[in-house]
């Protein structure tokens, strides 16, 4: 599993948040839900106290309130089942960098107080 957080907070805003995007294999991990609830109990350990509420889905202009999976169309697939894998593909792909390139948005990042970070993720190898 890899992620990217992106920190955003507007001008007129005392409150900053922290957009978190988790990319894993879901050939591996099918089910987005299961995730949320394991970070949403890491959360709640570091925290020390309950996280119930603290994360969200939060791409529900993008998708369908359960994350974005990107799948390739089957090998095995022909004709009008292909064509519509393939539009479910790249559907999905638009999808994911319409997000991304929302959270890369230079307008919430000015008011970083010292040493804070913009942005992090893990190294993807």
């Amino acid at each position: 599993m890899h992620y990217v957080v992106v920190r955003e907070q507007t001008k007129e805003s005392n409150n900053p948040h922290y957009h978190l995007v988790l990319m894993f294999d879901g050939s591996k991990v099918d089910n987005g839900w299961t995730v949320l609830l394991h970070a949403e109990a890491i959360l709640t350990r570091i925290v020390g106290a309950t996280a119930k509420g603290c994360i969200q889905l939060c791409d529900s202009q993008f998708s369908r309130h359960d994350g974005i999976k990107i799948q390739n169309p089957r090998k095995e697939s022909r004709d009008g089942v292909l064509e519509a894998e393939q539009a479910e593909f790249h559907h999905a792909h638009s999808s994911v960098v319409k997000w991304l390139m929302y959270l890369a948005k230079t307008d919430t990042k000015e008011s970083c107080p010292f040493r804070a970070k913009n942005f992090f993720s893990s190294r993807l190898t």
